[in-house]
C-alpha cells in the first residue's frame, strides 16, 4: 500500500513538474514542431520527387536522343512496342496511353469459372466483379464487368462467355460452371467509358469477346472508378434475357437504359457478392505494394516522350518492372487455375 501511494505520489509530481516547468514545455513544443515539420518536408519530397526530376530527366533525354540518333538509331515506333507486347495478347493506343486485348489473344482458349477472380487478390490485383447471369439460346451465359487496380495499371473489362455444360465439382472448394470464351459469331459490339472521379481516362468500342483497356502507371482505388458501358445485342430477345440477369444482380430499372437492342448501364459499385479473397487488410496491404509500383514506374519513366522510350529504360534500369509492363491487365498466373481444374473438367 505504501509502496503504491509513493508511486502514485511520484507520477503527480512528475505531471505537477511538467505543466508547472513552462520553460520545459516551450522547448519540447519548439523541438516537437521541427521534427514534425523534417517529416511532413521528407514526405512532401517523396511524393512530389517524380515530378522535380521531370525537367532534368527531358533534357537528359533530349541530348541522349541526339547523340543516339547519330548511331544506334531510336526505338520510338508504335508497331515496335505492339511487336514488344504481342506475346502477352495485347496492343498498345499511343493517343489514350493505354493497352488493350487483341482479338486473338492466347487468353481466349482459357474461358472462364468464379476461381478466377478469387486469384485476382492473391495475385496482386484489386478489381470490382459484377458478372450477369442469363440463360438463351439453350445456353447458360455470362457477361461480366470488371475494374480496378491491376498491379502497376488502372484498368476495366467486360468479358461475353457460354456454357451448354453442366457444373463441375471439385470437393469441398468449387461447385459452379466453366464457361467458354463466346466463338466469333457470338461476338457483340461492346462500348466503355473508364472515369476516375468523373474524369475520363479512355475509352473503348469494338465488336469482341474481350474488351479491355489499361492505363500503366496509373493508380486508382475502385471506389474511383466508374465505367459507362454499352452493349448492343444481336437479338431483342437476348436482351431482355439479359435484362432479367442484370436486375438478379440487383440493378433496378434506374439503373440502365434501353434503346433499341442496345442497353446503356453506369457501374460504379459491385451490386453482386465479390470474391472471398477480398478481405480488407490484404486489400490495403495490396493496394500500398501497387501504388509504390505506380510511383517507382513514374519515377523512372520520368521525361520520356514516349511508351517506346519508357519500356527502354525500363529494361535498362529495372528488368523485373520491365517484365511486369509486358504483361498488362490480368495477371498470366490468374490463368494457371486452369491447370489446376482441367482434370475436373474432363471428369465432368
Amino acid at each position: 500500500m505504501l509502496n503504491y501511494l509513493s508511486d502514485s505520489i511520484s507520477t503527480v509530481n512528475m505531471y505537477l513538474w511538467l505543466y508547472v516547468n513552462t520553460a520545459f514545455i516551450s522547448n519540447l513544443i519548439i523541438i516537437l514542431s521541427i521534427v514534425l515539420g523534417i517529416l511532413l518536408l521528407y514526405i512532401l519530397i517523396s511524393k512530389m520527387y517524380p515530378y522535380i526530376l521531370r525537367p532534368f530527366n527531358f533534357l537528359r533525354l533530349l541530348f541522349k536522343g541526339v547523340f543516339s540518333s547519330l548511331g544506334e538509331g531510336e526505338l520510338q515506333t508504335t508497331p515496335e512496342i505492339d511487336k514488344t507486347i504481342e506475346v502477352a495478347g495485347f496492343s498498345y493506343d499511343p493517343e489514350q496511353d493505354m493497352f488493350y486485348s487483341n482479338i486473338d489473344s492466347w487468353q481466349r482458349k482459357f474461358g472462364y469459372c468464379r476461381l478466377y477472380d478469387e486469384a485476382t487478390v492473391p495475385f496482386g490485383m484489386i478489381v470490382d466483379c459484377e458478372p450477369v447471369y442469363f440463360d438463351y439460346d439453350g445456353k447458360k451465359w455470362l457477361i461480366e464487368f470488371w475494374k480496378g487496380q491491376y498491379d502497376m495499371c488502372t484498368g476495366c473489362e467486360i468479358g461475353i462467355y457460354y456454357t451448354d455444360k453442366s457444373d463441375f465439382v471439385i470437393p469441398n472448394v468449387f461447385n459452379g460452371a466453366f464457361y467458354k470464351c463466346v466463338d466469333d459469331d457470338d461476338q457483340l459490339y461492346m462500348e466503355f467509358t473508364l472515369k476516375k472521379f468523373d474524369e475520363v481516362l479512355f475509352k473503348r468500342g469494338e465488336k469482341h469477346w474481350w474488351l479491355t483497356g489499361f492505363k500503366l502507371g496509373e493508380f486508382s482505388e475502385t471506389y474511383e472508378l466508374s465505367m459507362d458501358i454499352a452493349i448492343t445485342f444481336n437479338k431483342e430477345e437476348m436482351l431482355y434475357e439479359f435484362i432479367k440477369g442484370l436486375k438478379n444482380a440487383n440493378y433496378s430499372d434506374e439503373e440502365f437504359v434501353v434503346k433499341g437492342n442496345s442497353i446503356y448501364i453506369k457501374f460504379e459499385f459491385a451490386h453482386t457478392s465479390q470474391p472471398l479473397s477480398r478481405i480488407k487488410q490484404a486489400e490495403w496491404i495490396i493496394q500500398r505494394k501497387n501504388e509504390a509500383l505506380c510511383e517507382k514506374y513514374i519515377e523512372l519513366t520520368a521525361g520520356c516522350m514516349s511508351m517506346s522510350e519508357k519500356l527502354k529504360v525500363l529494361k535498362e534500369q529495372s528488368p523485373d518492372l520491365y517484365k511486369k509492363v509486358l504483361n498488362p491487365g490480368k495477371s498470366t498466373a490468374i490463368f494457371d487455375v486452369y491447370k489446376k481444374i482441367k482434370k475436373y473438367l474432363s471428369n465432368g
